[in-house]
């Protein structure tokens, strides 16, 4: 309603992420009746499945009238070049789909205490952090389930699940054996100063989801120097987690194989140091707030200008 009754000036409408189109629709008709630039940042889950948007999850992100959204604009930016490609194939130029990812602020993310924080909950062991959605496609069962067979196998780690609880994954959860359920320490959903102990205490950030454009999560993780590992899916694979160089990355769903790749941390910490280093050297190189914004703020003017 504010759209269709506001008279205030615009030089350009911008759409951001698109599961949720019916705004940037609105946004779009604005544009088109001031005849301004539109500008998308589609934020597209692309899945997991054998080619970007292929599984049944993305469908939400992917149907004919989200993609014919991107299509219009003058210009979407794109967080990986699986992105890119995807909508390049569906008809949109390349040259207006430049990718840039995102960013984080190291200030806003460091300062952690990690043995503060294990001291008040008595955590000893190596320990594992999700941080996250906990839900299936969040990878949080799959996590929960490689930690089991980590336990079956004698190895002491310990699993800090933060974030938000869905329906389903407390059904789960609930019909755990207990010494399973009481050795998983669930926070739900904490304040900035606890997300920043977290990062600063784990030892390794396990986030497998086939849900997620980029994820910021693995670039906080990077920025306290810890390795890394995610699932084999499209927001990931394609611009965010290097497999081997900088992180690890598994099939989602996969259980054992998250299982190994922990174990593989466990075991050999020169690997995860130099994971988490590099992970870390990443996030300076390219994704800090003060490299990105400069880029998007030049396309919003570059749209501006040539449509002036």
């Amino acid at each position: 309603h504010w759209l269709n009754t506001t008279t205030d000036p615009f030089d350009l409408v911008v759409g951001v992420n698109i599961c949720y189109e019916t705004f940037l629709e609105a946004g779009w008709q604005l544009a088109r009746r001031r005849r301004l630039p539109f500008v998308t940042h589609p934020l597209t889950h692309l899945g997991a499945g054998p080619t970007p948007g292929s599984d049944p999850i993305s469908q939400f992100y992917t149907m004919r009238h989200q993609v014919a959204l991107v299509r219009a604009g003058q210009a979407a930016v794109m967080m990986t070049a699986a992105e890119q490609q995807f909508y390049a194939r569906r008809g949109v130029p390349v040259a207006r789909l430049p990718v840039m990812g995102t960013g984080v602020n190291a200030a806003d993310v460091l300062g952690g205490h990690g043995e503060r924080w294990r001291w008040r909950h008595g955590v000893k062991q190596p320990l594992l952090l999700s941080l996250s959605t906990m839900s299936v496609d969040k990878g949080t069962v799959q996590t929960v389930e490689a930690a089991r067979l980590l336990w079956r196998e004698g190895e002491q780690v310990g699993l800090v699940l933060a974030g938000i609880s869905t329906a389903p994954f407390q059904s789960y959860l609930n019909q755990l054996p207990d010494a399973d359920r009481e050795r998983i320490l669930v926070l739900g959903p904490v304040d900035d100063a606890t997300r920043r102990d977290l990062l600063a205490a784990c030892d390794i950030f396990v986030m497998p989801s086939r849900v997620d454009s980029f994820g910021i999560t693995y670039l906080e993780a990077w920025l306290y120097g810890k390795p890394v590992i995610g699932a084999d899916a499209w927001g990931i694979k394609e611009g965010v987690i290097v497999a081997g160089e900088d992180g690890l990355l598994v099939p989602f769903g996969d259980a054992a194989a998250l299982a190994a790749a922990i174990s593989r941390l466990l075991h050999q910490p020169d690997l995860a140091h130099r994971l988490g280093q590099r992970g870390q050297a990443k996030v300076y190189a390219r994704h800090t707030w003060d490299r990105v914004m400069p880029q998007i703020e030049n396309l919003y003017r570059a749209v501006v200008t040539k449509e002036k």
